[in-house]
Parts: structure tokens; C-alpha cells; sequence
């Protein structure tokens, strides 16, 4: 697994609450933009107990413009690292395009033969353990995982590695990869592979990235991905250039049968700037927590149009408040109630109709604030989301025009 790929897997197992035990990167190396790629920096997370980096660098990188697919790798910050520069010695005219003769690929021998203490070789490298071992490999690399059996022997560090300093909090991560094609025309990562693809591509203009559909290329699918529990909307950037009278930018959901779930529809016949925060609600139909494919595609084919997009995201719209603050104080205790009642039978006024919603069933009734005060005087349920704190009504389809303690 590409290094960047494991630290953004990392990333999403921490934040679901899991705890990793150990993280291994070999010769990790962002692949930066002479390469074309643009991968971003490997990082050790917060809440990975054991992370260890094993690298070497020459000095000779393709993303420098070397011959052949060899990297520089480097430290991990956060991480144990092992410099592994003895693996170094091609001559500054090599070609490095001989299978094995590239230090990067003998870095992933090297680990494995700490694996296997027996082979001498990994299917493709050679292993000449008297020159890269001391003691044979038994008490290196793979030895430090659990499964390796040395774990009780982590040498350094309060949570295992050498150097926790510099160790990233991890932080929320969209449900769409790339959504802003931040990663340009050389890395299409989200938009290929795993059910993703398609002929529109990925341009980059005036220093920003973005997707473009033309008659010759018209479609292009994400990856499949969860809808979040909380999603209400698609939102977009957009805009035409070349207007096609009866031509639209379609937004659709192909879910795991093959239903495609329309999202919506723009009309692309005018020619304009930038649409910014275009939002489509997501249909019905879509199931939080499920997964499908994001196509984005322009239905019928304009003959001349072409339409880009960008910044596409998958977000909770709508205002938002605290279910159960009926009277919006920012505070939910026996008011609420009064106020609800007050506005059920007393000719009373709410600027919120779906924080009165204190059961969260969709419907504004006596059942809310009967609810409410079980909840503060007889143990009864908590309010659904959102509760304890702010957020956005996750689809009952209540007003909510008003609610100023919220931001």
C-alpha cells in the first residue's frame, strides 16, 4: 500500500474510534508535482500506538527528474525511523531500470527478509543477509509488530515511536476523495479505480484544478463512498462555456443494485461565470450510511457546450439549532416545554418550528413537549440529533426560518 494511502486509511480508522497498534512505511515519498502526482506527506496520527519508518534517499529522485521509477525516501515525523542508506551504491549513470538495482524496491526486500528469516530472496530481490543484517534480521523490522512478536521490545517512546513530537490530530474527512481535484491533472485519485472513472478529465487552469465535460468527454464517476448519516445536499461549483439550449449537467447516485438515483439537473444553455455553491438535495431515496457512486455526466450530449466543476461535496444543509430549544435561549429545560404548549393551543410564536421537535418524529405536536419533560424529570430518552449541540435538522423537513443561538 502506497505510504500516503495507508496514512489517510490511518486517518479514518483513528477517527472512527479504533486504535491502531502499528503503522509501517516503506521509503515513504510524496510524489510531488514534477512526477505529476502531488501525493500528499505521509503523517503519523494521533492515536497509533507503534510507528516506525524505514527509508533510504540517494539524492537521485524521479520527481527530479532521474531516469527510471526511483524515489527518495524520507523521515516521518512522529515515527521511529531507520535510515536504510547502505542499501545505497548506483553509480550516478545508471539507468535504474534493471529489476532490483533500484534502492527503493530493496528497501521492501530488506523488510521482508526480517518477515521471512529464512528467504533469500522476495520473489523479485534478492536478500544477502550477511550484508544487510546484524543477526540475521530476527530482531529487526517485522520483530516490532504484535504478530512479529517483539512488540514488548519497542525500544523507545511513550507510545512507541521515537519521537511523538509532531504527531497530527486527526481531523474530519469528506466523504467525497478529491472532491476538489486539488491533486490535479497527473493524480485522479477518487475519480478512478473502485468503480470510478470515465473520458472527462481533470484540468488545471490559473493555478486551480477542476473537472471539465465536453461533448467528446461528457462523463466522469467517483468512487464509491458512504453517504453520511447527516447528508442532505450535493453541493457544487460550475459554470458553461458555450451555451447548448436542452443540454444539462446531470448529478446522479448509483447505488449497490445499479439504480442511479437522480440528484439533479442544471440547465447548461447559457454561457456565465462561476456558479459557486450550487445545492442539489439528495432524493429521498438515498439511504444514509450506504453506499454508491457519484456520476457526473451531461445528459443529452451538448453538441458544443463544455461545463467545469468543481469543489463537489456531499454536506448537511439547512439552518442549524439545538432540537428541543423551543424557545431558542440556547439552554433546553421546562421553557421549552411552556413554549411549545404555548404554541400548540395558546396562539404563541416559534422561529423554529423543528427545535420544537423535541422526539425528532417529524411532527410538532403535544407529543414533543410531553417528551421533553419525561426526558428532564422521569429519566426519560434523550432529544435525537441535533442534541446536545447545534447542528442540522437530518431530514424530518421542518421549518426552521429563525434561530439566532446557533451559528
Amino acid at each position: 500500500m502506497a505510504d500516503e494511502v495507508q496514512s489517510e486509511t490511518v486517518r479514518r480508522l483513528t477517527l472512527a474510534g479504533f486504535v491502531v497498534d502499528h503503522v509501517t512505511a516503506l521509503d515513504p515519498h510524496p510524489v510531488g508535482p514534477t512526477a505529476g502526482l502531488g501525493d500528499p506527506d505521509p503523517v503519523v496520527w494521533e492515536g497509533v500506538t507503534w510507528a516506525e519508518s524505514f527509508w533510504r534517499a540517494d539524492g537521485c529522485d524521479v520527481d527530479f527528474g532521474c531516469l527510471g521509477f526511483d524515489f527518495d525516501g524520507q523521515p516521518v515525523v512522529g515515527a521511529r525511523n531507520r535510515d536504510l542508506g547502505f542499501l545505497d551504491g548506483l553509480g550516478f549513470f545508471d539507468i535504474r531500470l534493471t529489476p532490483c538495482t533500484l534502492e527503493h524496491l530493496q528497501v521492501h526486500a530488506w523488510y521482508h527478509g526480517t518477515i521471512d528469516l529464512a528467504a533469500t530472496t522476495d520473489g523479485c530481490c534478492s536478500i544477502p543477509r550477511n550484508d544487510w543484517y546484524v543477526g540475521n534480521g530476527a530482531q529487526e523490522g517485522y520483530f516490532f509488530a504484535a504478530a512479529g512478536g517483539g512488540s514488548a521490545s519497542r525500544p523507545c517512546g511513550p507510545t512507541g515511536g521515537c519521537s511523538d513530537a509532531g504527531r497530527v490530530v486527526p481531523t474530519a474527512v469528506p466523504a467525497l476523495v478529491n472532491g476538489d481535484f486539488e491533486f490535479g491533472a497527473g493524480q485522479d485519485g477518487g475519480w478512478r479505480w473502485h468503480g470510478g472513472g470515465g473520458p472527462a478529465t481533470i484540468v488545471e487552469a490559473a493555478g486551480n484544478a477542476f473537472l471539465q465535460l465536453e461533448p467528446g468527454a461528457a462523463e466522469r464517476t467517483h468512487n464509491w463512498f458512504i453517504v453520511p448519516a447527516a447528508a442532505t445536499e450535493l453541493v457544487l461549483d460550475w459554470r458553461v462555456v458555450g451555451a447548448d439550449s436542452g443540454a444539462a449537467l446531470e448529478a446522479r447516485l448509483i447505488d449497490a443494485a445499479g439504480v442511479a438515483h437522480v440528484v439533479g439537473s442544471l440547465a447548461v444553455a447559457t454561457t456565465g461565470p462561476w456558479q459557486l455553491d450550487e445545492a442539489l438535495p439528495l432524493p429521498a431515496s438515498i439511504v444514509p450510511g450506504d453506499r454508491y457512486l457519484l456520476q457526473l455526466r451531461l445528459a443529452p450530449v451538448p453538441t458544443i457546450a463544455t461545463v467545469d466543476v468543481d469543489n463537489v461535496r456531499v454536506e448537511a444543509g439547512g439552518p442549524t439549532f439545538l432540537r428541543s430549544d423551543c424557545n431558542d435561549d440556547g439552554a433546553t429545560n421546562v421553557a421549552d416545554a411552556v413554549s411549545a404548549l404555548s404554541f400548540l393551543f395558546g396562539g404563541g410564536s416559534v422561529g423554529c418550528d423543528a427545535a420544537c421537535d423535541a422526539n425528532g418524529d417529524a411532527n410538532l405536536d403535544i407529543s414533543d413537549p410531553v417528551y421533553q419533560l419525561a426526558n428532564l424529570f422521569a429519566g426519560g430518552a434523550a432529544p435525537p440529533a441535533p442534541y446536545p449541540s447545534c447542528g442540522v435538522d437530518p431530514g424530518t423537513g421542518l421549518s426552521c426560518a429563525v434561530f439566532a443561538t446557533c451559528p
